[in-house]
């Protein structure tokens, strides 16, 4: 499919402004001030209504039940607070089936899935859901998070959640944390303390299995004039996984969308601009501009295709799922049933 001119619109007080932007502007960290600062309008106004929202809700009971899902290799997961849904879509076909979340409600934010344990991980904001799709149990990870986020697996028993902080008079918070529930011991501990992290937001592994995050407000700061910073990308190391590495510091990130491919490429979407980082390399991987307004799902499967579920409620209600692959050409994998949709991944290759 061509790619159009992507139309960003900004909700302050109430108004609406059009911002067009050809994404090719946004591409060097210099001269997209602007872009910048509205893209972080958005990522703020997406965030508070999500948080507001979560606040109406009871929390998840203990005896939470959802309907069975028999997945398959290359399947796509994602949830939905519309009825309260965990999203299957099938491969190839783009068909969307669905388990309900009987008599409760969440919020979700990210999602992830362990080939191991079977179980589809939710952040929920004050939540996180834990979902076995071949039984259709769920439970809820003993914790207490002012807005989980996002989640990742961590292949060694483990679901880490990337909490991103209470907010505090409207501003950006500065109290978030990165947490490491055990799977089998159903503890949970504070991981990546040595550095004073201000807004972790998304999370990935890499194939040797090391946790990356996206921290929101660490950066150096986007204008003089306003408190809008640089999203950092953090790598955790060490076996008591308590330190951290800046792994991209400089500017060009404002991540609403994350992962990482089998060589190495740290995938991003900055609302409706891709980019990707490996070491010191920083690029766009096709010509810009890309037909997409708001990305909330990213996940690269084992093809080496970029799954993207765009659309946020902020600016849109529709969502689609769009694939994008080395040769940069875009396929619409599906646009139906996906309402309220949030968090993307996928089921691996045996």
């Amino acid at each position: 499919m061509s790619m159009a001119k992507p139309v960003s619109r900004v909700v302050v007080a109430g108004a609406i402004a059009v911002l067009a932007v050809p994404m090719a502007a946004t591409s060097s960290p210099q001269g997209q001030g602007d872009v910048a600062l509205t893209r972080s309008a958005l990522i703020r106004l997406d965030a508070e209504v999500a948080r507001k929202r979560a606040l109406e809700l009871p929390p998840i009971g203990a005896r939470a039940q959802l309907r069975r899902l028999q997945l398959e290799p290359g399947d796509l997961l994602s949830a939905t607070s519309v009825r309260n849904r965990a999203l299957q879509v099938k491969a190839g076909g783009g068909r969307v089936l669905a388990a309900k979340l009987k008599g409760q409600d969440f919020i979700p934010r990210g999602v992830d899935y362990d080939p191991v344990s079977g179980l589809l991980a939710i952040a929920a904001v004050s939540q996180v859901l834990l979902y076995a799709p071949a039984t259709g149990k769920a439970s809820v990870v003993a914790g207490e998070f002012d807005f989980a986020n996002d989640v990742v697996f961590d292949g060694a028993g483990g679901l880490v959640i990337v909490d991103q902080g209470a907010e505090t008079n409207d501003e950006m918070p500065l109290d978030g944390a990165v947490w490491r529930y055990d799977l089998a011991t159903a503890e949970i501990a504070q991981i990546a303390t040595n550095k004073e992290l201000s807004n972790p937001k998304l999370v990935a592994r890499d194939k040797k299995g090391v946790i990356h995050f996206i921290d929101g407000g660490s950066g150096d700061l986007v204008s003089p004039v306003f408190d809008v910073r640089w999203d950092v990308l953090y790598r955790i190391e060490g076996k008591k996984l308590n330190r951290v590495k800046a792994v991209w510091d400089d500017a060009g990130i404002q991540a609403t969308a994350y992962d990482i491919d089998r060589t190495g490429w740290h995938w991003i979407i900055n609302v409706g601009e891709l980019v990707r980082i490996r070491g010191t390399k920083f690029q766009q991987p096709c010509l810009p501009p890309y037909p997409l307004l708001f990305a909330t799902g990213l996940t690269v499967d084992n093809n080496g295709d970029a799954l993207v579920l765009d659309g946020a409620d902020v600016l849109t209600k529709t969502r689609t799922i769009r694939a994008i692959d080395s040769n940069c050409e875009v396929t619409l994998r599906t646009a139906r049933k996906l309402k309220g949709s949030r968090g993307l991944t996928h089921v691996p290759d045996e």
